[in-house]
């Protein structure tokens, strides 16, 4: 997995912005570093595996001022530190004020770990 292409979304050396932009039914989050573009949408078709997770979009809903995003559909060649195909990643964008936004996710995987761990930005 690219180091901050995510998901999760990890910090790199550069290049780590991010713009989120959001329609009547989609929000995509666009990444400088590499250029790449997730697209979220309600529910995911979970129809193919790929390496970033769920091969038709990345589920995603609203909980207040917090965007929660479900990703699940992982290949074998993820390996997310030692995580299989069966990684479940909840991401969380909470916005704090107009220029901040806390990221936090947790990443499930029965086969790796023995409970899920929690990350935040800092």
């Amino acid at each position: 997995m690219y180091s901050s292409e995510g998901p999760p979304m990890t910090p790199f050396a550069f290049n780590s912005n991010l713009q989120i932009v959001q329609d009547a039914g989609h929000v995509a989050i666009l990444q400088e570093m590499i250029h790449s573009a997730r697209v979220i949408r309600p529910i995911a078709a979970r129809t193919c595996r790929r390496r970033s997770g769920s091969g038709r979009g990345f589920a995603g809903h609203w909980e207040g001022d917090t965007l929660v995003v479900d990703t699940t559909n992982f290949t074998d060649r993820t390996s997310f530190h030692g995580s299989t195909e069966n990684l479940h990643l909840t991401e969380r964008f909470t916005r704090i004020d107009a220029d901040s936004i806390i990221y936090e996710f947790t990443a499930e995987d029965p086969a790796t770990w023995t409970r899920p761990g929690p990350r935040r930005s800092p």
